[in-house]
């Protein structure tokens, strides 16, 4: 097993000076690569794997007690891998910003990345692009590969002009998609009537921009709430990209979020190709659409909440996005526990007194599924969880906790400090913001021992570097924007896909 060194600036690259944080995603790093072999070897296996492990083992008798228990969704490969489909088919419309501001290496680059998803299009694909600038204009709509001469003759002939109507642009998109999926519906249908598999597709927005919206409907709060509208009953996801230092880092990511997809940012021209990539990766690596998970405490234990998803709409029930290839989703069910006691008390019934109980129930159901996963495959889908009723304090003591649901609490802690880290850069606290950051740090190198998926070791090394830049550079718009990427990777539920991706 990989050792994990108790802090990692030995192995940091170069001070970044005036440049930006970076992705983590680096070839040429050993410790990243040592790392994500690592993580990658967890995932030698078909189908989906679901495991759910307490912070302690065991519980005290007599005690009211909060117990947490981290729920692990682990995808392996697909279950069933056809010759002439290799990945999961896709439906994508691209929204692409060509105002006046991505004039020279920002459009050119992201035609350029456009131009690499035309070539890569297989015969399950389908591919639309909208521009959007003061207007919108559908550039060509469900193209498939026997149409690359078309698109590509249609993207080199894309130029900048006018300004940012963010929320028409992605309007039109998403309509266009909606139309193509109801064509896809019926042609799956016409299919099923002569005895065929249906197709399955993945479907997704890739929104571009680079600036602020300052055309048509420019309120944040107004667009977020048509984004919601328009997706209602639909499984379009939404991806985003910010390219440079100047668009609207908090609404490209909202939406990222509302709408289930990955928001990334591409700090330089020369990045875009490779971040459309790993965006298209994100998509083409999916196994499902969604899970639903559905839970009950047993026994002495009630839910008390799942941080990061809401029980009040359906209680009892979550759902669960973007299932993708070695992929990892974690997320915490917090249990309220009475613990009853014994019918009696003396020292010697003190000593050694266990019982094993249940105090959990689950089942995780698939939806969506894109014809690669076999339930036969499929492992630990429904279950349950128990602990043991114990009399022994020294079996609740610190050196009893789970190291996975320690890392994985101290992160998720990192992840509200980074928060303050942003509130504090946004209103000119660069001091303030320096002290939060240096104790997220020394929380990282202090689970990075028992963080055996390296986590915490990347999420360190990111956040030395923010801090190198705010020493050295002050509070800039890049270290404000690197502040935010950090706190949403620590934050995420799948951030192996974020980190190793």
């Amino acid at each position: 097993m990989f050792r994990f060194n108790k802090s990692s600036s030995a192995n940091m690259p170069p001070p970044a000076g005036s440049q930006p944080l970076r992705g983590l995603n680096r070839a040429n790093d050993h410790t990243f690569q040592a790392l994500k072999a690592t993580y990658l070897a967890e995932f030698d296996f078909k189908g989906v794997q679901v495991t759910a492990t307490p912070l302690f083992s065991s519980v005290l008798r007599g005690l009211q007690t909060q117990l947490p228990v981290l729920f692990e969704i682990k995808v392996g490969q697909r279950s069933n891998e056809d010759t002439d489909m290799s990945r999961t088919p896709f439906n994508i419309c691209l929204v692409l910003d060509n105002s006046g501001s991505m004039n020279g290496g920002r459009l050119e680059g992201c035609k350029k990345a456009i131009n690499a998803i035309i070539q890569q299009l297989t015969p399950n694909d389908t591919l639309s692009l909208v521009t959007y600038s003061s207007t919108t204009r559908t550039v060509f709509v469900d193209c498939n590969h026997t149409h690359k001469k078309h698109m590509l003759d249609a993207v080199a002939k894309i130029e900048t002009e006018g300004a940012t109507n963010l929320h028409e642009g992605l309007r039109v998109g998403v309509d266009s998609l909606k139309k193509s999926i109801q064509k896809e519906s019926s042609v799956q249908q016409q299919g099923q009537e002569k005895s065929k598999k249906p197709q399955e597709k993945a479907h997704r927005v890739f929104l571009f921009s680079d600036g602020l919206v300052n055309v048509g409907i420019t309120s944040p709060e107004a667009i977020m709430s048509h984004v919601k509208t328009w997706l209602t009953g639909t499984d379009i996801s939404i991806s985003t990209f910010g390219i440079g230092d100047g668009y609207d880092e908090k609404l490209m990511s909202a939406i990222a979020e509302q709408a289930n997809g990955d928001h990334l940012f591409i700090e330089t021209e020369s990045d875009i190709e490779d971040l459309v990539s790993k965006g298209l990766r994100g998509v083409s690596n999916m196994v499902a659409a969604a899970a639903t998970l559905k839970i009950r405490g047993l026994g002495d234990a009630v839910i008390k909440d799942i941080p990061g998803y809401d029980l009040t709409t359906t209680p009892g029930q979550i759902t669960i996005r973007n299932l993708r290839v070695n992929g990892l989703i974690q997320f915490v069910v917090n249990l309220d526990m009475r613990v009853p006691g014994l019918d009696d008390f003396s020292e010697n019934d003190m000593e050694d007194v266990e019982d094993q109980r249940k105090i959990l129930g689950y089942a995780l159901t698939l939806e969506g599924e894109l014809n690669f996963v076999d339930p036969a495959e499929c492992k630990g889908m429904s279950g349950t969880v128990s602990v043991n009723y114990t009399t022994d304090s020294s079996l609740v003591s610190d050196d009893k906790k789970n190291n996975d649901v320690v890392s994985y609490l101290t992160i998720q802690e990192a992840s509200k400090i980074d928060e303050q880290v942003m509130d504090h850069l946004a209103n000119n606290r660069t001091t303030e913001a320096l002290k939060a950051k240096k104790k997220v740090i020394s929380m990282y190198s202090a689970i990075a021992p028992i963080d055996r998926r390296g986590f915490a070791q990347m999420m360190q090394q990111q956040s030395e570097r923010l801090v190198q830049n705010l020493e050295s550079d002050g509070n800039t718009r890049f270290a404000q924007i690197s502040a935010q990427q950090q706190q949403q990777q620590s934050a995420r539920s799948d951030r192996g896909w974020s980190i190793y991706e």
